[in-house]
């Protein structure tokens, strides 16, 4: 693509930018033409010489026209939480694009943080410095916020020749326990979700974000909205909540539920079973599994994309997803270092003629640490006195055991 500033001496072109499918992320790119050299013109034409070898596919957007000031620093956006966990530490960080829109070079200036509403935070970094029409991100280190609300976040440069992008703001809900990116807030008494559109697909594939975790967490749900974007051709298709490890292997998932109308247009939430064995200090991967297709999960518009959070998974591989902020929420509790769970019990059978059978059930230790020799175990029948027994061996840390009662 290019621009032709035309004028009564001839035509003179500058590439600009367009965009470009081949970044990790695609997005637009921007360009910036310095149209100092046709001042005081007495008429200047904007056209778009726009070349494409399929012919297809040429869009304009955005086209500003506007003072190149000397100084001018710009907060393009925030990346942030929209759900923050007040009882439990996930990572705090905020990150923020910020570019230097002037002529002259920005060095040591600084860029400054604000939280206000639940919870009241500021910080301040400094930026050594930042060429002109050059963009980069900072980064927060954030703090953990301990009141449960709603939050804005606030990202802002100091005043200068053009205060109209100085700043930018991002909406945060702190909940007792729920993590997630999409930004969905009450501000000023109202409800507020930005536009969604749907994405899915036509086999089995699940969309899955990735969070960081600081406490050592569980996932015990695992939420997701739900849209009606294809008028109710999602109804009756099957999906499942399910918790990833960082190789791509399913570690636990919820039950197989169904999409109905009367889940259309909200979030929906699955209890994930066994949840005890999603223990994790580190990353994350929760996601929704939709096992036979559709077009039905909610995302949010979000450009340009944070990095490594927003992927794909279909058959153990993890593929970075660009369809928007996938609306994808966890619900955390504190990990358990002493869990048993029993699994089936695996004996007596039913059926005629089997002589005496011992009692056999199948334990899995959840916990984080080896269960030791001694633990009390009992079992009754129909409500009966209980028949008491100790576990004998040690069961390792996730090891699974039949366990005979003698």
């Amino acid at each position: 693509t290019a621009v032709n500033s035309v004028n009564t001496a001839g035509t003179s072109s500058t590439l600009v930018k367009r965009y470009n499918n081949a970044y990790t992320t695609p997005g637009w790119e921007k360009y910036m033409v310095d149209l100092a050299p046709y001042s005081n013109q007495s008429c200047i034409y904007i056209a778009f010489d726009a070349k494409s070898n399929a012919k297809n596919n040429i869009n304009i957007d955005r086209v500003v026209v506007r003072n190149f000031h000397n100084n001018d620093l710009a907060v393009n956006d925030i990346w942030a939480l929209g759900a923050n966990p007040t009882q439990y530490e996930v990572s705090p960080r905020i990150y923020a694009n910020i570019s230097n829109e002037g002529r002259n070079t920005q060095t040591n200036f600084k860029v400054m943080l604000e939280i206000t509403g639940a919870n009241t935070y500021r910080d301040t970094i400094t930026v050594p410095s930042l060429a002109s029409r050059r963009s980069m991100v900072v980064s927060f280190n954030g703090v953990h916020l301990n009141n449960n609300g709603d939050n804005v976040v606030r990202v802002y440069c100091a005043s200068d020749m053009n205060n109209d992008n100085n700043e930018h703001t991002w909406l945060m809900t702190t909940t007792a326990s729920e993590v997630g990116y999409a930004n969905d807030s009450i501000v000023a008494g109202q409800h507020v979700t930005y536009s969604t559109v749907a994405v899915g697909g036509t086999g089995h594939i699940a969309y899955v974000n990735k969070y960081n975790m600081v406490d050592t967490l569980i996932a015990t749900h695992v939420k997701a909205y739900i849209t009606n974007t294809a008028n109710n051709s999602n109804v009756g298709r099957h999906f499942r909540f399910v918790v990833a490890d960082a190789s791509g292997n399913i570690i636990e998932s919820s039950d197989t539920m169904t999409v109905t109308a009367a889940m259309e247009n909200q979030w929906v939430m699955g209890e994930i079973n066994n949840f005890a064995l999603t223990s994790t200090n580190g990353p994350l991967y929760v996601g929704i599994d939709m096992i036979d297709g559709g077009t039905y999960l909610g995302v949010q518009e979000e450009a340009p994309l944070r990095d490594t959070t927003y992927y794909t998974l279909a058959n153990g591989t993890y593929t970075p997803s660009t369809v928007g902020r996938q609306m994808v929420n966890a619900i955390l509790e504190s990990h358990m270092p002493h869990e048993v769970a029993m699994l089936s019990l695996e004996h007596p059978l039913t059926n005629c003629d089997l002589g005496h059978e011992h009692i056999v059930v199948k334990l899995t230790n959840n916990g984080s640490t080896d269960l030791l020799p001694g633990t009390p175990i009992h079992y009754s029948i129909n409500g009966g006195a209980p028949v008491n027994a100790t576990i004998t061996n040690t069961i390792a840390s996730h090891e699974t055991v039949d366990y005979t009662f003698t």
